[in-house]
């Protein structure tokens, strides 16, 4: 006991003397508080020991802290469970699911102690946590089913085993309302824009998680809401890894949408210049035109995109191609927007080409050539 006063007369009285023994890991002083300090609130003490070794907790469950306690939702609408999982205490985790935690409670966010455990990638704890019960297809408030979330994280060991554990997502409506499937499934529609797991790791770049679901069987043809082909987001947002995976795999390097944007067009149209080079290696063709008749030319001029524009040329784009819309060559296009540097890279290539005239419409030009005269006499 004379151990434990002078302990006590050390310490800070801001919090209980049970947790301040917790909190310094002294497992002997925590020990000898139990026995001697009546009305100890287990539930604050076990909130601190469950995010510590599981010594602390064992020994508040003997003394008190009972399996209720383990069940009930704390501040917030957490739980025990929660708490460990959130600090990797795998023993705790193990000890408070066999004192009967609810392995499926939700927090005031709707996550599961499954959500932390993918957020946190604890691959360890996301199969403790299913082979316990944990329901694979719950979703959290925010719409998402823990194979959607792991995607979208990328941790492809979590995806793996979600998917060995029967982890699906069946279909997804307009309102973004969920129907939950008991059938694997890998071509979910999963948020506002009808993406796919598929679209969203060939978006976000996780090659290893494109080639687990191409080697699954995923559609790779299939469309968002934009009636976009996984390749093609990708092409858009830049990702060259993934584009040449799914090229690899064998993607429609010509699959289009209602308007007849090719992943060429996407990726023109953003400015992604590896993913252009890497499409056309690959053989995408340069001339294919969109419902109104305008190639990738027209769109990496129209949208300023000049290292695109150049990249283009090289490779033999036909600067005298007219759209069928407003009859405008890419020339016009980049005159009307007053890209400058684009429009002296088409005048020079039209000279090397002796080209009678890529402009079709003089007047937009004459602004942007006076402009640039005016900036050079400065």
């Amino acid at each position: 006991m004379h151990r434990v006063l002078e302990w006590v007369l050390g310490k800070n009285r801001d919090i209980s003397l049970i947790e301040q023994a917790i909190e310094d890991e002294n497992l002997e002083i925590l020990s000898q508080l139990l026995s001697c300090i009546p009305g100890v609130d287990y539930q604050s003490a076990l909130i601190k020991a469950c995010a510590r070794d599981i010594s602390f907790v064992e020994l508040l469950l003997e003394h008190g802290g009972n399996a209720v306690l383990v069940q009930q939702s704390l501040e917030a609408r957490s739980t025990l469970l929660k708490i460990a999982v959130e600090n990797d205490q795998v023993a705790t985790v193990k000890l408070l699911l066999e004192k009967g935690a609810i392995v499926n409670a939700t927090s005031s966010r709707g996550a599961t102690p499954l959500h932390i455990a993918i957020g946190e990638n604890l691959s360890h704890l996301v199969t403790i946590l299913l082979n316990a019960g944990a329901d694979p297809n719950i979703q959290h408030d925010e719409g998402a089913a823990p194979l959607i979330y792991a995607t979208a994280k990328g941790h492809v060991q979590v995806v793996k085993i979600l998917i060995n554990h029967g982890a699906c997502v069946d279909t997804c409506c307009e309102d973004k309302m969920l129907i939950m499937g008991t059938k694997a499934s890998l071509n979910p529609k999963f948020d506002w824009e009808q993406n796919t797991l598929l679209h969203s790791a060939a978006r976000d770049g996780h090659e290893h998680l494109v080639e687990l679901l191409v080697q699954r069987g995923v559609d790779m043809e299939s469309r968002n809401m934009f009636n976009q082909a996984p390749l093609s987001l990708a092409a858009e947002q830049g990702q060259v890894a993934t584009s040449q995976l799914l090229l690899t795999h064998g993607a429609d390097i010509e699959s289009t949408v209602e308007l007849g944007y090719t992943p060429l067009f996407w990726a023109s149209y953003s400015g992604q210049v590896e993913v252009v080079r890497t499409l056309l290696r690959a053989g995408a063709n340069i001339e294919a035109k969109s419902f109104n008749g305008r190639t990738a030319l027209h769109k990496a001029a129209q949208s300023g995109q000049a290292a695109v524009v150049k990249v283009l040329l090289e490779n033999g784009a036909d600067i005298e191609a007219t759209d069928s819309q407003y009859y405008r060559t890419p020339l016009d296009w980049a005159a009307s927007k007053g890209y400058s540097d684009i429009v002296q890279l088409l005048l020079r290539q039209s000279y090397r080409k002796d080209c009678y005239t890529p402009l079709r419409h003089q007047s937009l030009l004459n602004p942007v050539l006076s402009r640039d005269s005016h900036y050079q006499s400065q």
